[in-house]
């Protein structure tokens, strides 16, 4: 069963456990480190869930999947691997972009049971409605894997080091973060994480770096893409870019400098 059947009820299923309802209007374009649950829940539904949006309800259409597409579409670049795979999602959310690695994964006949999935976000309500998310989802999809998603950079490189297994594969995402908080500090906060996920591969193993600017801001992508490159160089990070169709992506190779 995929994760693109799923995630809306999932979604749905939690306003309602919280009385939640839906926006009638766009929320502010970034939550705060100290957004409550309320706040969270109502910006996720806004964005991937669209059960209030006004032009769904009069029967308009609306891509209901357009961020999961978006990133699905990006991640058809990762070639099918045997090996054991590795999710790290910085600016994670509510996890959109790991339901569309673990459909990527199961569509490459790659089992839950290697996967692992990783995220960073400054949010602390975004990794509990993550997590809300996830055990919605594990009721119908049994093997879901466990997510090791973190408010703090800390404690995602301890769990990146202490859970990494060999000859794993690593795929770095990110959503809109690159454009939403590319202040610098963020920026090399965001490459201290790539390049300890670098420092971990192995001769057999490949590490990926993919983008996706949902909003149509491919200056700003382009601007903080070539910044987070500029910061991992300095960290010894080499990265290979490939094109890609879309100006709102980015994808990259990574190795380590010999």
């Amino acid at each position: 069963m995929v994760i693109k059947a799923q995630y809306h009820r999932a979604l749905h299923r939690v306003m309602d456990s919280l009385g939640v309802q839906g926006l009638s209007a766009s929320p502010i374009s970034e939550i705060s480190a100290t957004a409550q649950l309320k706040e969270v829940v109502q910006y996720t539904e806004w964005h991937v869930g669209y059960r209030s949006r006004k032009e769904h309800l009069q029967g308009q259409f609306v891509n209901r999947h357009y961020r999961y597409e978006r990133y699905r579409e990006l991640l058809s670049r990762r070639p099918a691997s045997a090996r054991r795979q590795a999710n790290i999602d910085i600016g994670c959310g509510a996890g959109v972009f790991s339901w569309a690695f673990l459909d990527w994964a199961h569509q490459r006949q790659v089992g839950y049971d290697r996967v692992d999935l990783y995220g960073f976000d400054h949010c602390r309500a975004m990794i509990t409605l993550a997590g809300m998310l996830r055990d919605e989802m594990a009721r119908e999809i049994t093997d879901y894997p466990s997510l090791h998603y973190y408010s703090d950079i800390a404690s995602l490189l301890r769990q990146l080091t202490n859970n990494h297994h060999p000859n794993t594969d690593y795929t770095i995402t990110f959503g809109h973060v690159l454009v939403q908080a590319n202040a610098p500090q963020n920026i090399r906060g965001f490459a201290e994480i790539v390049a300890h996920v670098a420092n971990l591969i192995d001769d057999r193993s490949r590490c990926a770096l993919a983008a996706v600017d949902a909003r149509g801001n491919p200056t700003e992508l382009a601007n903080s893409w070539g910044s987070l490159l500029s910061n991992l160089e300095k960290e010894g990070v080499k990265s290979r870019q490939e094109a890609v169709s879309s100006h709102s992506a980015k994808f990259a190779w990574l190795s380590r400098e010999n």
